[in-house]
C-alpha cells in the first residue's frame, strides 16, 4: 500500500486508532501497518499506564542467562515502533518506578520525561497524609484486617458499620444539597477494598448488603438506639462539614440507603461483566485489584481499606491502590480513609518521596539535561518493595537510615587525590568552627574531642562535596537521604576525634575498619570512656571525623593522613533510598 502525494490539504486526516494493550491487538495492528508506507507520516504512540505489560518481563532472566528474550506485549511494542519510523513514543503513567529504572539501552528507556501538575482541586498525598488533615483517616485493628492468607473477620467489623453509616450521612446530605439547587458532586461513592482474592470481596458484599437491609429497616422502625448511632456519625462528619439539619437527613435517608447500589469488579464468573452505572448518585464499590490500576472511582468518598501492605509490596501497585486521590476537593470534608497504620504510614511516605523525585525530574526539565544522564538514585523511606523484579536487568540497592552510625568502613580504598580533596574542604570547614571540648570524653588524649554545632545548610553543601570510597555505596546514598530529611531549623553536631591526632587502625578479616574507639577501663576496672559511639545526642545529626594509620593484617602501614567519618541520623529523621546498581 502506497501514499499519496497530491492529496487537497482538506481531505488531508488525522486517523486515531485505539486499541486495548493486549499482544494479539497489537500484532493485529503491526499485520495492517508493515503494508503501508510511514516513513514520512508523522506518528505519536501514546502508551496508557506505560510501566506496566509494556515493559520486558524477561529482562531479568536475560541477565542470569546472558539472553536477548522479549515477553509478548514488549516483542510487539517494538515492532509497532519499527513500522512507524517517524514516531514520537509517548508514555503515560502515575508510577514510573520501572521505566526509569529499567536497562537505559532498552528501547521502552525514556530519554525525557515532563512531569504533570493537577488543578487546584485535586487531592492527592500532601492532602490527605498532612497533619492538619489528620480527621481523614480512621486506623483499623489487626481484627479488622483481611489475614495474608486472604480470610476475612469472622463477623462484619464495627469499622465497617462506622465507615458506612458516614457513607449514607455525606449521601444524604449531597442529596438534599443537590434538590435545593446547591451545587454538589455528580456521585458519592464508597469503595471497599479488602484483598485481591475474590472470596474476602464476596464475604465484604454479603456484609454489607445485610448492614445496608438493617440499617434501613431499623431507621423506617424508628429505632431509638440506631438513629443514636447516625447522629453519632452525623456529629462527627459535622466537626469538618457543613451539613444539612440532622432532622432532614433522618426525613429521607432510609430511601437513600435503599437505593444504593453495591457493585462487586472482579473476575469471578458471577461478577463477570459486572460495571457501575455513575449515573446513580450512590453506589458502594467491592473489588480488590480491579479497583487499582487506572480504574476511576467516581465521587469516592468512603474508603475502606483492611489489607496489609508489607516489604514485598511493590510500591507502584500499592500506590495504585490510591484510588481516594483525584479532584475531590469538594468533597473533601465527608471523606474518610479506614486503613491500617502501616499501611497509612506507607502512602504518607510514599507521598513524600514522590515528591523529591518530581523535584529531581523538574530540575533535568529546567536545565535542559537528557534522562539517560540521570544517576538513578531516589530518595524512598515507605516499608514497600521498589518494583517488580523481572523487568530490570540491574539490582536494586535499597537502604534506610535512622537511629544508627553509619560508617566510612571502606575509607582506605580511597584515591588518595580524593583524599587530599576532603582534607581540603575539612580544614576550610574547621577553620570557621569555634571549637571545645565535647562532653562525655576521657581523660586520655585519645578519647578527648573537638565539637561544635553547625546549621544544616553548612553541613549540606560540605557533605555534598565530601568523597567517599565506591565501596562505601551506604554513604553515598545518605546523601540522598540527608537532601530529603533535613529541614533549615536542624542543627548538626561535628566532633573532631582526638582533636584530629592521628589514630591507628587495622583492616579487619572482612575487609572493613574498625572505625570506632571502643569503650576504656583504667587499672581497677573502671570505665574511663564510653566509647566513640556514645559521643553523640541522638536527638540531633552527628557527624565524627577521624584521622587515620591504616594497617594491613600484616601490620604494614597501608595509609596515612586517611580522613574518615561516620554519621548519626537520628531516629525522628529516619530516611531510606533506592539505587540501581
Amino acid at each position: 500500500m502506497t501514499t499519496r502525494e497530491n492529496v487537497p490539504e482538506e481531505y488531508k486526516k488525522t486517523v486515531i486508532i485505539t486499541i486495548l494493550k493486549h499482544w494479539q491487538n497489537i500484532e493485529f495492528l503491526n499485520s495492517v501497518l508493515k503494508k503501508i508506507d510511514l516513513e514520512k507520516t508523522g506518528t505519536l504512540i501514546i502508551d496508557d499506564e506505560a510501566d506496566t505489560v509494556s515493559l520486558n518481563t524477561l529482562a531479568e532472566s536475560n541477565e542470569k542467562n546472558d539472553e536477548e528474550e522479549q515477553s509478548s506485549t514488549y516483542e510487539q511494542l517494538i515492532l509497532l515502533k519499527n513500522n512507524i519510523p517517524s514516531h514520537t513514543y509517548l508514555g503515560y503513567t502515575a508510577t514510573p518506578q520501572a521505566n526509569i529504572f529499567i536497562d537505559i539501552e532498552d528501547e521502552l528507556s525514556p530519554n525525557f520525561i515532563y512531569v504533570l501538575t493537577p488543578g487546584e482541586s485535586y487531592t492527592g498525598g500532601r492532602v490527605f497524609f498532612d497533619e492538619k488533615n489528620s480527621y481523614l483517616s480512621v486506623f483499623l485493628n489487626d481484627t479488622d484486617m483481611t489475614s495474608s492468607r486472604g480470610v476475612a473477620p469472622n463477623q462484619a467489623p464495627e469499622s465497617l458499620k462506622r465507615a458506612m453509616k458516614l457513607y449514607f450521612i455525606g449521601v444524604t446530605d449531597g442529596l438534599i444539597k443537590r434538590s435545593n439547587g446547591e451545587e454538589v458532586d455528580d456521585n458519592r461513592t464508597m469503595m471497599i477494598n479488602p484483598d485481591w482474592r475474590t472470596n474476602p470481596q464476596e464475604t465484604y458484599e454479603r456484609w454489607v448488603t445485610q448492614l445496608k437491609n438493617r440499617f434501613k429497616e431499623k431507621i423506617n422502625e424508628q429505632n431509638p438506639a440506631m438513629i443514636k448511632e447516625f447522629y453519632e456519625s452525623y456529629e462527627e462528619l459535622s466537626k469538618h462539614a457543613n451539613l444539612s439539619p440532622f432532622n432532614k437527613i433522618l426525613e429521607r435517608i432510609e430511601f437513600d440507603i435503599d437505593h444504593t447500589h453495591i457493585t462487586v469488579l472482579n473476575s469471578a464468573d458471577a461478577n463477570r461483566g459486572n460495571s457501575v452505572d455513575w449515573r446513580r448518585y450512590q453506589n458502594i464499590v467491592i473489588g480488590g485489584n480491579t479497583l487499582a490500576r487506572g480504574y476511576t472511582v467516581e465521587g469516592l468518598t468512603i474508603t475502606y481499606m483492611p489489607r496489609f501492605s508489607n516489604e514485598n509490596t511493590n510500591s507502584d501497585t500499592f500506590q495504585q491502590r490510591a484510588r481516594f486521590f483525584g479532584y475531590r476537593r469538594n468533597s473533601l470534608p465527608v471523606s474518610r480513609l479506614f486503613l491500617d497504620r502501616t499501611t497509612y504510614d506507607n502512602f504518607q511516605k510514599y507521598s513524600e518521596s514522590e515528591e523529591e523525585w518530581r523535584n529531581t525530574f523538574k530540575s533535568v526539565i529546567n536545565e535542559g539535561g537528557k534522562l539517560d544522564d540521570l544517576k538513578r538514585k531516589f530518595a524512598f523511606d515507605a516499608k514497600l518493595n521498589w518494583v517488580r523484579r523481572n523487568v530490570l536487568r540491574a539490582r536494586i540497592i535499597k537502604r534506610r537510615y535512622g537511629g544508627n552510625w553509619i560508617r566510612s568502613d571502606y575509607g582506605y580504598t580511597l584515591d588518595e587525590k580524593q583524599n587530599e580533596a576532603n582534607w581540603v574542604i575539612f580544614n576550610k570547614l574547621k577553620n570557621a568552627l569555634q571549637l571545645k571540648i565535647a562532653k562525655h570524653s576521657g581523660n586520655t588524649s585519645i578519647a578527648t574531642h573537638d565539637f561544635c554545632q553547625i546549621n544544616s545548610k553548612e553541613f549540606s553543601n560540605f557533605f555534598d562535596e565530601f568523597k567517599f570510597s565506591e565501596y562505601d555505596i551506604k554513604l553515598e546514598h545518605l546523601k540522598s537521604v540527608l537532601n530529603s530529611k533535613i529541614t533549615n531549623s536542624d542543627f548538626v553536631d561535628i566532633y573532631i576525634m582526638s582533636q584530629g591526632q592521628s589514630r591507628v587502625r587495622t583492616i579487619n578479616d572482612k575487609g572493613k575498619l574498625d572505625l570506632s574507639q571502643g569503650e576504656q577501663f583504667d587499672s581497677e576496672r573502671n570505665k574511663v570512656y564510653l566509647g566513640d559511639d556514645y559521643i553523640i545526642d541522638k536527638s540531633r545529626y552527628s557527624i565524627q571525623f577521624h584521622n587515620l594509620t591504616v594497617k594491613d593484617a600484616s601490620g604494614s602501614i597501608a595509609y596515612e593522613n586517611l580522613l574518615c567519618c561516620q554519621i548519626y541520623v537520628p531516629a525522628s529523621k529516619a530516611g531510606g533510598v533506592v539505587e540501581q546498581e
